[in-house]
Protein backbone atom coordinates (compact mmCIF):
# COMPACT_ATOMS: atom_id res chain seq x y z
CA UNK A 1 0.00 0.00 0.00
CA UNK A 2 1.56 3.28 -1.15
CA UNK A 3 0.75 5.91 1.04
CA UNK A 4 1.29 9.60 -1.02
CA UNK A 5 1.30 13.27 0.47
CA UNK A 6 -1.24 15.76 -1.12
CA UNK A 7 -0.50 19.19 0.43
CA UNK A 8 -4.20 20.12 -0.42
CA UNK A 9 -5.72 17.70 0.96
CA UNK A 10 -3.76 18.74 4.37
CA UNK A 11 -4.71 22.10 3.83
CA UNK A 12 -8.30 21.06 4.08
CA UNK A 13 -7.99 18.80 6.92
CA UNK A 14 -6.20 21.76 9.41
CA UNK A 15 -8.70 24.28 8.21
CA UNK A 16 -11.61 22.09 9.38
CA UNK A 17 -9.58 21.07 12.30
CA UNK A 18 -8.74 24.96 12.93
CA UNK A 19 -12.63 26.15 12.39
CA UNK A 20 -13.29 23.44 14.68
CA UNK A 21 -10.91 24.45 17.69
CA UNK A 22 -12.64 27.61 17.30
CA UNK A 23 -16.46 26.72 17.18
CA UNK A 24 -15.17 24.78 20.55
CA UNK A 25 -13.85 27.74 22.15
CA UNK A 26 -16.22 30.40 21.48
CA UNK A 27 -19.31 27.61 23.00
CA UNK A 28 -17.05 27.52 25.66
CA UNK A 29 -16.63 31.33 25.86
CA UNK A 30 -20.16 31.80 25.82
CA UNK A 31 -21.25 29.03 28.27
CA UNK A 32 -18.72 30.91 30.72
CA UNK A 33 -20.24 34.30 30.16
CA UNK A 34 -23.77 33.11 30.61
CA UNK A 35 -23.18 30.67 33.75
CA UNK A 36 -20.12 31.92 35.42
CA UNK A 37 -20.30 36.14 35.44
CA UNK A 38 -23.00 37.16 38.15
CA UNK A 39 -25.58 38.32 36.34
CA UNK A 40 -28.23 41.35 37.58
CA UNK A 41 -31.33 40.25 38.29
CA UNK A 42 -33.75 41.03 36.15
CA UNK A 43 -37.66 42.30 37.09
CA UNK A 44 -40.42 41.15 34.89
CA UNK A 45 -41.25 44.10 32.74
CA UNK A 46 -44.61 45.79 33.47
CA UNK A 47 -46.91 45.59 30.52
CA UNK A 48 -47.25 48.73 28.64
CA UNK A 49 -50.69 50.36 30.38
CA UNK A 50 -52.90 49.86 27.90
CA UNK A 51 -54.82 53.81 27.56
CA UNK A 52 -58.24 53.64 25.93
CA UNK A 53 -59.30 57.07 25.25
CA UNK A 54 -62.72 57.51 27.48
CA UNK A 55 -65.12 60.02 25.90
CA UNK A 56 -67.23 61.66 27.19
CA UNK A 57 -70.69 60.45 28.27
CA UNK A 58 -73.52 61.70 26.04
CA UNK A 59 -76.58 63.32 27.96
CA UNK A 60 -79.16 61.93 25.47
CA UNK A 61 -78.10 58.69 25.29
CA UNK A 62 -78.17 58.20 28.91
CA UNK A 63 -81.92 59.35 28.97
CA UNK A 64 -82.62 57.14 26.21
CA UNK A 65 -81.36 54.06 28.34
CA UNK A 66 -82.94 55.49 31.65
CA UNK A 67 -86.75 55.79 30.00
CA UNK A 68 -85.88 52.16 28.22
CA UNK A 69 -85.31 51.13 31.36
CA UNK A 70 -88.42 52.60 32.79
CA UNK A 71 -90.17 50.71 30.27
CA UNK A 72 -89.22 47.64 30.10
CA UNK A 73 -89.79 47.79 33.66
CA UNK A 74 -93.41 48.98 33.71
CA UNK A 75 -93.03 52.64 34.14
CA UNK A 76 -93.45 55.32 32.30
CA UNK A 77 -90.46 56.93 30.11
CA UNK A 78 -90.16 60.82 32.18
CA UNK A 79 -90.65 64.03 30.09
CA UNK A 80 -87.80 66.21 29.57
CA UNK A 81 -87.98 69.70 31.26
CA UNK A 82 -86.00 72.83 30.39
CA UNK A 83 -86.35 74.28 33.68
CA UNK A 84 -84.55 70.80 35.21
CA UNK A 85 -82.10 70.69 32.11
CA UNK A 86 -80.87 74.30 32.94
CA UNK A 87 -80.62 73.08 36.94
CA UNK A 88 -78.86 69.77 35.66
CA UNK A 89 -76.25 71.48 33.96
CA UNK A 90 -74.91 73.18 36.53
CA UNK A 91 -74.94 70.78 38.64
CA UNK A 92 -72.66 68.62 36.20
CA UNK A 93 -70.04 71.72 36.16
CA UNK A 94 -70.33 71.97 39.79
CA UNK A 95 -70.02 68.37 41.02
CA UNK A 96 -66.22 68.60 38.86
CA UNK A 97 -65.00 70.49 41.37
CA UNK A 98 -67.22 69.13 44.56
CA UNK A 99 -68.91 66.11 44.58
CA UNK A 100 -71.84 66.13 46.69
CA UNK A 101 -75.09 66.31 46.82
CA UNK A 102 -74.37 69.37 49.19
CA UNK A 103 -75.56 71.80 46.24
CA UNK A 104 -78.56 70.12 45.49
CA UNK A 105 -81.31 72.67 47.17
CA UNK A 106 -84.31 72.16 48.38
CA UNK A 107 -84.94 75.53 47.96
CA UNK A 108 -84.12 75.49 44.14
CA UNK A 109 -86.88 72.69 43.89
CA UNK A 110 -89.48 74.85 46.27
CA UNK A 111 -88.89 78.13 43.72
CA UNK A 112 -89.60 76.04 40.88
CA UNK A 113 -92.56 74.64 39.59
CA UNK A 114 -92.18 71.29 40.20
CA UNK A 115 -93.25 70.30 44.26
CA UNK A 116 -91.04 67.26 44.57
CA UNK A 117 -87.54 67.03 43.31
CA UNK A 118 -84.76 64.34 43.38
CA UNK A 119 -81.19 63.96 41.79
CA UNK A 120 -78.52 61.06 40.86
CA UNK A 121 -75.15 61.90 40.38
CA UNK A 122 -72.98 59.60 38.63
CA UNK A 123 -68.78 60.44 37.88
CA UNK A 124 -66.10 58.51 36.00
CA UNK A 125 -68.46 57.07 33.83
CA UNK A 126 -66.79 55.22 30.76
CA UNK A 127 -69.81 54.52 29.33
CA UNK A 128 -73.74 55.31 29.03
CA UNK A 129 -74.45 51.81 29.88
CA UNK A 130 -72.17 52.20 33.00
CA UNK A 131 -73.51 55.14 33.95
CA UNK A 132 -76.67 53.52 34.05
CA UNK A 133 -75.55 50.36 35.87
CA UNK A 134 -74.32 52.51 38.43
CA UNK A 135 -77.69 53.98 39.52
CA UNK A 136 -79.43 50.98 39.28
CA UNK A 137 -76.68 49.15 41.37
CA UNK A 138 -77.69 51.76 44.14
CA UNK A 139 -80.84 51.48 46.02
CA UNK A 140 -80.88 55.08 46.96
CA UNK A 141 -80.12 55.88 42.97
CA UNK A 142 -82.54 53.54 41.93
CA UNK A 143 -85.59 54.74 44.15
CA UNK A 144 -85.09 57.68 42.18
CA UNK A 145 -85.55 55.91 38.76
CA UNK A 146 -88.66 54.08 40.07
CA UNK A 147 -89.98 57.07 42.08
CA UNK A 148 -93.22 58.56 40.17
CA UNK A 149 -91.55 61.63 39.37
CA UNK A 150 -92.78 62.96 35.74
CA UNK A 151 -89.80 64.46 34.57
CA UNK A 152 -86.26 64.35 34.62
CA UNK A 153 -83.43 65.69 32.84
CA UNK A 154 -79.70 64.51 32.45
CA UNK A 155 -76.68 66.77 31.78
CA UNK A 156 -72.84 65.77 31.44
CA UNK A 157 -69.63 67.36 31.78
CA UNK A 158 -66.88 64.70 30.83
CA UNK A 159 -67.70 62.00 32.50
CA UNK A 160 -69.74 63.34 35.33
CA UNK A 161 -72.99 63.49 34.84
CA UNK A 162 -76.23 64.95 37.02
CA UNK A 163 -79.83 63.66 36.76
CA UNK A 164 -82.81 65.58 38.14
CA UNK A 165 -85.78 64.81 38.88
CA UNK A 166 -89.49 66.59 38.85
CA UNK A 167 -92.57 66.07 40.28
CA UNK A 168 -95.99 67.37 40.87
Amino acid sequence: MHMSFDPDKHYSIALIVGLLAMSVIFVMLVMFVIFALPVKPQLPKTPPVQTQEILPIKAKVLENLVNKWRVDNGYRAFVQDTELCQYAEERATEIKLDWSHDQFSADRCAKSSWHRCGENLVRNATTEDWALQAWLNSPTHLRNLKDNYTAMCIACSDNYCAQEFGGK
